[in-house]
């Protein structure tokens, strides 16, 4: 009877704090939405792409600026943009709402696959997954790829649980989720290659009893790529993730795990730390072989998954993604897959030493705890363009010289518009419809050669210079070539801000 209790008061304690690190994953996903950032380079590019063209011209062309996002990503935002302004209120509405979903769903699944203290521990990971909480105020799909990942998987788990095999439920699902995540089509392939495995002893009854969910699936993944998957190809995508895909070498793995794969991962972490990483690819893989022996269907999904995975990445079709918290999007829809193995290490550390189990776990919050902390303010105030905007706008004159960063352009276009000063933007479709009625400005890139000439020439008395996203190498540069110019040049930031400048010189003899 004593034993009995302990195991219910264990039980009850696990699921308490189940509870209070959803709800801490919930709170801090609320604090940012409501003080959120600024957008940056590649948001505010999509803001704009899409804000700039009308309904008709989402489909059947490519978005502005080398843009691109699943159809149900842009017409949601673009919905909710006509019906309440444009806004990162809006913009963040859909990841927001999505990254709760995230969480909500986690808890959901820990508790069909786990014990209390394996539902609290998986719930602990997508908490701890610093990728997810950045992403759920992003004006980009990754977090939402993630939410539809966690959400078919759960629908997998659960028809296989229940036994209530649904494979029209399963086909929709996926057809619903790739509306907003195209890699929704590659986990569903995984899904479906692990039914295949699963039923391989009477494999043609199988595929008889799907082939019309299969012709379903086949014909609407041709049509949406028809129809709008290959109009929204980006040339540049393979350009810049080129070297970032698995190489085909074998001595260039060493250098690739070390400098990339790391890199990719730590973002997955609450440590955010590439030296992290290895502990949780060790705990991924020992809980791999663990649920080959408790859970094969699980075994069996996430062996199909990571093999989706790999293929992509060798095949040159999708990559992994590069180092950083930014750079691991890519691989943010497998957040569900890694946890699930991880998961079921530490619950098994958990059953067989207990204490080592709960040292590892207790670190893992200690240190999600302590980011959790720090990230507020740090996340806040990044790139505070749009603070930056209005004060140029009020302040620079007819006869100044204003010069924008390439890469601050489209957040400078961008909060111009919600401001009320139209389309800064002769190529825009609506630049007509709405003309640019604010201070005239130039683009320069990153040689200070030609900028320090143009400064010099200018007839103007004041120059004021816009500029983000930016190397600090480049930026140390750039401020000693300035203050040569005028030695009292105003170097202005957004309150507690950092990541943006406003520049203003005095030009003048």
């Amino acid at each position: 009877m004593k034993i009995s209790k302990n195991i219910s008061a264990n039980s009850v304690l696990w699921t308490y704090l189940a509870i209070m690190v959803l709800a801490l994953g919930v709170l801090a996903r609320i604090y940012c939405y409501v003080w959120h950032k600024d957008l940056w380079l590649d948001e505010a590019m999509l803001a704009f792409s899409m804000y700039g063209i009308s309904f008709k011209e989402l489909f059947f062309a490519p978005l502005p600026f080398t843009q691109a996002a699943p159809v149900g990503v842009l017409l949601v935002s673009k919905v909710l943009g006509a019906a309440f302004g444009y806004s990162e209120w809006v913009l963040y509405f859909l990841p927001f709402i999505c990254g709760l979903g995230t969480l909500i769903l986690a808890y959901m699944i820990g508790k069909r696959l786990f014990s209390p203290f394996g539902c609290f521990v998986f719930i602990l990971l997508a908490v701890g997954n610093m990728g997810l909480l950045h992403y759920t105020t992003e004006f980009k799909q990754y977090g939402i790829e993630a939410f539809c990942s966690f959400l078919m998987i759960y629908i997998y788990i659960y028809s296989r649980l229940e036994q209530r095999s649904k494979p029209l439920y399963l086909s929709l699902s996926i057809i619903a989720c790739s509306l907003f995540a195209y890699t929704a089509l590659f986990l569903g392939a995984a899904l479906y290659l692990a039914l295949l495995i699963q039923h391989r002893r009477e494999i043609l009854s199988f595929l008889r009893e799907h082939f019309l969910y299969f012709l379903l699936l086949g014909g609407f993944v041709a049509l949406y790529y028809l129809l709008y998957i290959r109009y929204q190809r980006v040339d540049g995508f393979y350009t810049y993730w080129q070297s970032f895909f698995l190489p085909h070498s074998l001595s260039a793995y060493p250098a690739f795990i070390k400098d990339t794969l790391l890199g990719v991962l730590e973002g997955f972490t609450p440590f955010i730390k590439p030296q992290a990483v290895p502990v949780y690819i060790l705990m991924g893989l020992l809980g791999l072989a663990i649920a080959y022996k408790q859970a094969r269907f699980i075994f069996t999904l996430c062996i199909c998954a990571l093999l989706v995975w790999v293929t992509l990445s060798l095949c040159r079709i999708y990559p992994f993604g590069h180092s950083g918290v930014i750079g691991g999007r890519l691989s943010l829809y497998m957040t569900p897959v890694f946890n699930l193995l991880c998961c079921y290490f530490l619950v098994f550390m958990y059953s067989r030493w207990k204490w080592a189990g709960i040292a590892l776990v207790a670190g893992i919050l200690a240190v999600t705890l302590l980011r959790y902390g720090k990230i507020y303010p740090h996340w806040h105030y990044i790139q505070q363009t749009h603070a930056l905007t209005a004060t140029l706008q009020a302040q620079a004159k007819g006869d100044d010289l204003v010069a924008i960063y390439r890469a601050s352009k489209p957040a400078f276009m961008y909060y111009s518009f919600l401001d009320g000063y139209g389309i800064a933007d002769t190529q825009s479709p609506k630049g007509a419809q709405a003309p640019y009625t604010g201070v005239r400005f130039t683009i320069f890139d990153k040689d200070l050669t030609q900028l320090k000439q143009t400064l010099r020439q200018a007839e103007s008395k004041r120059a004021f210079l816009l500029i983000s996203h930016y190397e600090e190498e480049w930026l140390q540069d750039l401020r000693a070539t300035l203050l040569r110019l005028d030695s009292s040049a105003q170097f202005i930031q957004g309150t507690g801000g950092w990541g943006s400048y406003l520049i203003v010189l005095n030009l003048a003899p």
